[in-house]
């Protein structure tokens, strides 16, 4: 898997941490 992938998909809360929608997830994956 290309990390780059998962960079372009994360997402960055209000605290300035770090998630993953699951179905942005589940396509690339």
């Amino acid at each position: 898997m290309d990390e780059q992938v998962f960079e372009q998909i994360k997402r960055v809360n209000e605290y300035g941490k770090e998630y993953w929608h699951a179905r942005e997830l589940a396509k690339t994956l």
